[in-house]
């Protein structure tokens, strides 16, 4: 069965063109396409923050992080602030238990998924004798 799901007026969507905002339970994601300057970027992320206050909801700044595609743009002299808290540049960030990069390779989640296998089939290894008595 499919569900098609339509926004509410209490649904936190970007007015702004090029700009979208992705939702699922407690995070919460702004994309946006710059053409120019970063002005709409900030606009959006502002309609975030007063939705959130509207609906009373915390935004954790410190836990909150700016992830840019554009290697040119890491450490751009106007970074976003929420409260008055600067969000910082990261080139790479774990959303929804998948680890994206700013060159929007998969070197760091294939990195990350290798080290947790390892660690699995090292556990069963060290078992093995307990488990075939």
């Amino acid at each position: 069965m499919f569900k098609r799901v339509t926004p509410s007026h209490n649904d936190c969507v970007s007015s702004q063109p090029n700009q979208l905002v992705v939702k699922y339970s407690d995070d919460a994601v702004i994309l946006s396409l710059f053409t120019g300057n970063s002005d709409s970027h900030k606009v959006a992320v502002d309609g975030f923050v007063d939705w959130s206050n509207t609906h009373r909801l915390y935004i954790n700044t410190s836990k909150t992080v700016e992830l840019l595609f554009d290697p040119r743009s890491v450490g751009d002299s106007s970074p976003v602030s929420i409260h008055g808290n600067v969000i910082r540049q990261v080139t790479s960030v774990k959303y929804l238990g998948v680890h994206i990069d700013s060159d929007l390779t998969w070197h760091i989640h294939v990195a990350a998924v290798y080290a947790r296998i390892h660690q699995h089939l090292h556990f069963t290894q060290a078992f093995k004798p307990v488990w075939c008595q």
